[in-house]
This record gives structure tokens, sequence and C-alpha cells, in this order.
């Protein structure tokens, strides 16, 4: 069964907030611009930079440890600001461009078809809606959802879900898009089957980025199997903990607000609003954050207009943030550490109380 909202677009919050934006983009692209395209360029050469600095020059195995770590956070930075928004179709009003930035993904061995899917897909139009959302049930180690399954290891997730977190870079590149291809099912998208040339794609990916990250560094390096592998599980560690840290908690926290359609499918909001409601930004007021994370600090106009640029969203949060006050709709915006408080709170009243039920 289909889930969807029953308010339209047209209720005041809405109609309201669209003319706010519109405003803005008066004289402007909802595109990128060309600050977006020198940050990409600069986040490539960064990347690149540090990757042939680390097989150029001669390290001890601690300082290579750093250097993984920091090519992990880096590998973050660059697909967060490009193949984020190429995957929603914000850098450009070219279908093509959008495509072949998309395949950032794919160089980082994720597949850029199952991002589309499970992110664009399932999560966007049906953030926070119990049943649907695949980002809220991925798996029964951990419990993000009031649907979710309770099981009683689940009362200790608080401590353990962060150890989880970083072990999520290993599970994106070698696991999931596998496990995904068993999955037709992706919000209110019915698939039939998934073509033969996906799972070429896949094997593609992740043959080329284990040559270029593990095979190429061993050859140059001069390091035992046993070295490499760990260098590269530590730069996956590095990855999986910060890309969960920025999305993750943005939609499990005790502010965040989950929706359970009826037995017809019907959600009892609006689009709009519910996207405020069940979203939460942390330093949206810090430029630098925003700059370095893809604009994922400011979650909510990314959730409101996926379509958009990153390179917009801190401006249009001060918009978002009027039009929210001005209608009585909460809009909330946590420091990185009471973010993350927040989230560390959730997951225990998620492991604590099997029958619990967060509906604000």
């Amino acid at each position: 069964m289909n889930a969807s909202f029953t308010k339209t677009a047209s209720d005041s919050f809405s109609l309201n907030l669209q003319i706010e934006v519109n405003a803005y983009f008066c004289n402007k692209t909802k595109k990128a611009n060309l600050l977006f395209w020198f940050k990409s360029v600069v986040n490539w050469i960064l990347f690149f930079g540090l990757y042939f600095y680390i097989l150029k020059y001669t390290h001890t195995f601690v300082s290579l440890i750093g250097l993984f770590s920091l090519m992990g956070v880096i590998a973050v930075v660059l697909v967060m600001n490009v193949a984020h928004d190429a995957s929603h179709g914000a850098c450009s009003n070219k279908k093509w461009v959008n495509g072949l930035l998309s395949f950032t993904w794919d160089f980082f061995g994720n597949s850029s078809y199952f991002w589309h899917l499970k992110h664009n897909v399932s999560h966007h139009p049906l953030t926070n809606v119990v049943g649907y959302d695949g980002d809220i049930e991925q798996s029964k180690l951990i419990r993000l959802s009031p649907h979710a399954e309770w099981k009683y290891f689940h009362k200790y997730q608080h401590i353990y879900a962060f150890l989880l977190y970083s072990f999520i870079g290993v599970f994106i590149v070698y696991f999931r898009d596998f496990k995904l291809l068993a999955n037709y099912q992706y919000g209110n998208k019915l698939l039939r089957f998934h073509s033969p040339w996906i799972l070429a794609g896949l094997i593609f990916s992740k043959v080329f980025f284990f040559l270029f990250m593990v095979y190429i560094p061993k050859l140059l390096l001069g390091i035992s199997w046993d070295e490499i592998l760990f260098l590269h599980f530590v730069m996956l560690m590095s990855l999986g903990l910060v890309i969960t840290l920025l999305l993750i908690p943005a939609h499990t926290n005790p502010e965040a607000h989950f929706e359970w359609p009826n037995k017809d499918g019907h959600i009892e909001n609006g689009f709009f609003r519910h996207q405020v409601e069940s979203t939460i930004d942390f330093a949206a007021n810090n430029y630098l954050v925003n700059w370095l994370s893809g604009g994922l600090n400011t979650h909510v106009v990314h959730h409101l207009f996926p379509g958009v640029c990153h390179i917009h969203y801190f401006p249009l949060t001060k918009v978002v943030k009027k039009v929210a006050a001005k209608h009585n709709v909460k809009y909330h915006n946590l420091s990185f550490i009471t973010f993350i408080k927040h989230h560390i709170k959730f997951l225990k009243s998620m492991g604590n109380n099997p029958k619990v039920g967060i509906c604000n």
C-alpha cells in the first residue's frame, strides 16, 4: 500500500515558504554556481593530493594510520559536497552532468543506483514514516524506529552504537549493495527487477575501489597485506563514523517527529510541515561546518528542497526558520554536542522501552 500525506502543498505554511524561497531565487540559479564548482575542484585536489602524498613519500606505520583516517574524512567531504547533490539533480539542469557527478559514489565503491533508490526514493519522500523509510530500519542490531522489533540487546545500544556506526563504511562498500539487490520495494516504488548491468556495475566499482585503495598502495608502499588491509579498514571506519554522525542523528532525536500511516496509507500531516518537524539541524549558524559538510548541518532545507544545490542552504535556513516561526511549526537547531547527546538519549529510549512510540 502506498503512503501519502493528506494535506496538500496548498496549506498556508507550504505556500508562504515556497513564496519566500522563490523570492530568494529571483536573480539566482537553484543549481550549482561558480562557488560550488570551485569547491568541488578543491575537494578533488585535496583527496588526490593526499593519496599521492601517501604513495610518494616514506611514512611510519603510525603516521599512515593518521593519513588513511584523514583520507576517509576527505572522502566523506567529497561525496557529501559533490555526489549527494548530483544524485538529487541539484548540480545542473543537464541530466548528464548530474549523472556523471553521481558516479563519485561509484568511485568510492558505493552504488549510485542503490543510493538513489534508498535515499531519494525511500527516505526523502517518506522521512521518518514508519514502515516506509528504509533509513530508520536498516539493521536489527540497532533500533532507530518505534516500529522496529525490540531485542534484549537494544538496552545497550546507546553504548555500542558509535562503534557499530564506524563499521558502516565497510558495510556500505562491500556488503550493502549486494543486499539491496534482493530488495525491490523502496518507499512507494515497487520494482520488477534490477538490470543485470546493475550487478556488473556493482562488481566493477568495488573491484576498482579495492585496486585503487588497497592493491596499488600495497605495491607502492611495500607493506604487507595485513598492514594495508588494516589501513584500509581504518580509512573505512573513519569514513563510516563521520558520515553516520552527519546523517543518522538528524532524524533520530527526541525532537524528531515520526508518522504512522493509517489503514488506508494516509498520513495526517502536510509534506512540508512534516519535513521540518522530522529533521533536526545542528550548528546551522556555522558557515564553516556548512561548507565542509555539504550543507548537511542545514538538513531541514535539504529535505524541503532536495533539488536545490547545497551552496544555498545556509541563507535558505534563515528563510525556513522565519516562516516556520510565523506558522508555529517546530524548527530545531542544536549545537553539535547537543545533537549527539540527544541522539544518545533517543537510543536509550528506543532500547529501554520495547513499546515506546514517538509521535510528537
